[in-house]
């Protein structure tokens, strides 16, 4: 993109400007002077103080405020940052339908140019939150603003002095996160007026390579070289005066300037490729253990009918049998790493096959109304053949509800792990309606079982059984494993060339800069909770710019989970991520790594969803009771969840609560567990609209299980009765999934274990209420009528009363 193409795009309205110190120097204030710039406001200021040097603009605004000097350094600012007239070229420019506005700026040259255009001035500082600026746009001033200095605007959202810089304010706000999205949304993005006191800003965007090709920095005529070669890294250098460059944005309605046309912000098409040739071995062993997918390798081997890379599903195959029919509503779901992401894409290729159109999701909501307003330009026809997919579907079942309602011929796929489906079908319902169809992928058919071991075996991926019998090898997948593709492939993780190579390199990892590890470490745990982080998210949360050194790039065991020409995390396979963390990263590493990056976490949940989902990953007992190694793990779990606690992170969350009662649960510490119930229950109740169902229903489990294995308690039916309550509570209400059925199933051992404790009324009234929760049962969802759950609970009440019926 060079710059004629850039001004072009401005109008429409996905850019962002960035206006430095530069761009407001043609502006005069209310005393008919320019509004000063850095190194004239620290010249006045150091003269102003009696220093016999200029000092640098922040130690000179200190020793003046310490001095006490008048005036006050803040009625200064108003003076000399208030614009009274502004240049033309200032109004064409601070006018221009940007999408988002940043700037170190204290005056209101900006304000002034937009109000002056009729245009509406929504100036913020970093007081104010990012999220509650969301959807339109915002000047957003990153050192503070003239028109918002008051007491408390001074001491907490300025950067002047160096006690304010020191500070570093803007660093904890939450907006170069948001700068840092929006930039990585736009279209383009020009900084005007940049100048070496705002190389900070410019690291904003880290060295990106992504980003490079759309920035642009205006730099002014006579910009000296060090300037130049402080921005080139960063993007592409323009050497012209505002002036001049003002000229290259034409009116919006000059047939130059750029017609908005229908575009795709946050769906992207998915089109039908077909490798030219079989895939490498190479190729096949990144797929399988690191999980980067090639799709024309899956649809070459679809095209085929061979399973040279992948292996056709059959679910999958009978979920494609209702193309043929009206609007699809389809859920495949399984475990991480049982493949989900690939179904997609053969589910892809049969709808590309009959001629569907297929939209992907890529996860990020703020593009979706562009892309309904996109699909509201198509005609009826065109909607019945649009297929839309939602990888994580219920991260976004508000959307998926209204883009269904809103285009009713539209079908959609979504994918999502088996627990969310257990927990929240109920949002399931609500986005779909009772009318939507459940394909399990979690456990290979006996063909598709013999199929996978000829992909293993041709490309000696076996390890230690490559030289087992056929029969051999089937029946490890088939019994030891069950049939379940992940758990096989972390057997075949360890016996990678890859797992050996990253065991090697790890352990070099001391003698280099602990931003690697953390790196690492970091990657290893978005791929185990399945979240997907890119290279930009990736650097955001380690607060380390991967781009910027040379070394960085060409560390070998970086690069075996960062893909540096593509940008992106390249590991995705939560097998070969488990495998890593669990035997390769010592857990010492990982209780004092991961409960940093939470913190981290927690600072960027409002900039992305991405971020928020691996908070909440990273912060469930399973995550880290999964990839911990048995030796001393009750002492290692505890640690986990206390040095969250100590970091501030959980403390007011109910969620961390529940997750640390889980956590003493699962070695049989009901005593902290009943205080963790506690203590999220109160939280629960001081959030507003927070639905307690999760901490319920586990702690309708707890009060099950601490009366059958502790003898600490003894109130055996009171403890059973308010258990009941819950799961009655819950069988009634969709929401709530497979969870009630789940706990149900302990009903039995129960009674067997305390029948003789309660009384003849006691046992009849346990009877009624197994009968009870057996009846609602009958009205269950579908989805959750096919469970095991449903199944083993229903049998387990039935069971509970015969066994009553024989000892009462």
């Amino acid at each position: 993109m060079d710059l004629q193409d850039a001004a072009r795009r401005v109008h429409l309205q996905r850019s962002v400007a960035f206006f430095g110190a530069g761009f407001s120097r043609a502006a005069t204030n209310y005393n008919g002077k320019s509004l000063a710039d850095a190194g004239e406001f620290a010249e006045a200021l150091s003269k102003a103080a009696g220093e016999e040097e200029i000092l640098p603009l922040r130690l000179a605004a200190q020793i003046y405020q310490e001095k006490k000097c008048q005036p006050d350094i803040r009625d200064v600012i108003k003076t000399q940052y208030r614009a009274a007239n502004i240049s033309d070229d200032q109004l064409l420019i601070a006018s221009l339908p940007w999408m988002q506005i940043y700037t170190t700026n204290y005056d209101d040259v900006i304000e002034v140019a937009r109000r002056k255009a009729g245009l509406d001035a929504n100036s913020v500082t970093v007081l104010d939150r990012p999220r509650d600026h969301a959807g339109y746009t915002a000047i957003v001033h990153l050192h503070g603003f003239v028109e918002r200095i008051t007491d408390s605007d001074w001491e907490s959202s300025y950067a002047l002095t160096d006690r304010q810089y020191a500070a570093d304010i803007l660093s904890q706000s939450g907006w170069p996160e948001r700068f840092r999205s929006d930039a990585a949304y736009a279209d383009s993005i020009f900084f005007f007026g940049y100048s070496l006191a705002d190389l900070d800003i410019a690291r904003l965007l880290y060295r990106d390579p992504s980003l490079r090709e759309k920035t642009f920095f205006v730099i002014g005529a006579n910009a000296g070289r060090a300037t130049q070669l402080t921005v080139a890294p960063y993007g592409n250098v323009i050497a012209r005066d505002i002036s001049d460059v003002g000229a290259e944005f034409p009116d919006a309605e000059d047939v130059e300037a750029a017609r908005a046309a229908p575009y795709l912000a946050s769906l992207q098409e998915l089109k039908l490729d077909v490798a030219s040739q079989q895939a490498s071995r190479d190729e096949i062993v990144n797929f399988l253990i690191k999980g980067d997918v090639d799709g024309a390798f899956i649809t070459r081997d679809l095209v085929n009918a061979t399973h040279d890379y992948y292996v056709a599903r059959e679910q999958i195959g009978n979920a494609a049998k209702g193309l043929d029919g009206g609007p699809m509503r389809i859920l495949l779901h399984s475990k991480l790493g049982n493949g989900k992401t690939c179904g997609l894409m053969e589910f892809a290729h049969y709808c590309l096959a009959e001629g569907r159109r297929v939209l992907a999701f890529n996860g990020d909501p703020d593009g979706l109304p562009h892309d309904i307003d996109y699909i509201t330009g198509l005609g009826s026809v065109d909607q019945e053949k649009l297929v839309v997919f939602f990888e994580h579907g219920f991260s976004y079942a508000s959307q998926i509800k209204y883009l269904i309602e809103r285009f009713p011929l539209v079908s959609v796929v979504l994918t999502a792990r088996s627990a969310a489906l257990q927990t929240r079908v109920g949002d399931l319902t609500d986005a779909f309606g009772e009318d939507f169809e459940v394909y399990d992928l979690e456990g290979l058919t006996e063909d598709e079982a013999r199929d996978f071991d000829d992909i293993l075996y041709a490309n000696g991926l076996w390890g230690s059984r490559q030289g087992d019998r056929l029969e051999a090898r089937l029946d490890y997948i088939t019994r030891s494993c069950r049939s379940d593709l992940a758990t096989v492939l972390v057997d075949v993780c360890r016996s990678s060339d890859i797992f050996r190579r990253v065991r090697r390199e790890f352990a070099g990892l001391d003698a280099q800069p602990p931003d690697i590890k953390r790196s690492v470490i970091v990657a290893l745990s978005a791929a185990y909770s399945g979240v997907r982080l890119s290279v930009a998210q990736l650097c955001e949360v380690v607060q380390s710019d991967l781009f910027k050194y040379g070394s960085y790039q060409s560390n070998e065991i970086i690069r075996e989970f960062v893909d540096f020409d593509r940008f992106e995390v390249s590991v995705r396979s939560p097998a070969f991520a488990k495998s890593v963390l669990n035997e390769v990263v010592p857990d010492h590493l990982i209780l004092e790594f991961v409960p940093e990056i939470l913190r981290r976490l927690d600072r960027l949940r409002d900039a992305s969803a991405v971020y928020n989902d691996l908070l909440k990953a990273l912060m469930r007992f399973g995550f880290i009771e999964g990839i911990l190694t048995d030796e001393d793990k009750e002492r290692k779990l505890v640690a986990y969840f206390e040095a969250i606690r100590a970091s501030g992170v959980g403390i007011n969350n109910p969620q961390f609560w529940l997750q640390y009662a889980i956590a003493c649960m699962s070695f049989e510490d009901f005593v902290n567990a009943d205080s963790h119930f506690t203590t999220a229950f109160g939280l629960a109740s001081r959030w507003g609209g927070y639905d307690p169902y999760q901490i319920e229903n586990h702690y309708a489990k707890f009060l099950l299980l601490s009366r059958v294995q502790t003898g600490h308690w003894n109130d055996y039916f009171e403890a059973l009765s308010e258990a009941n309550e819950i799961l009655q509570r819950q069988v009634r209400n969709f929401r709530e999934g497979f969870y009630p059925y789940r706990v149900a199933i302990n009903y039995l051992e129960y009674v067997e274990t305390h029948h003789e404790k309660f009384s003849r009324d006691q046992l009849d009234r346990i009877s009624d209420w197994c009968a009870q929760l057996i009846k609602v049962s009958d009205s269950a969802p579908s989805a959750v009528r096919k469970s095991v759950y449903w199944t083993r609970a229903r049998k387990a009440l039935g069971d509970t009363r015969d066994y009553i019926a024989e000892v009462r």
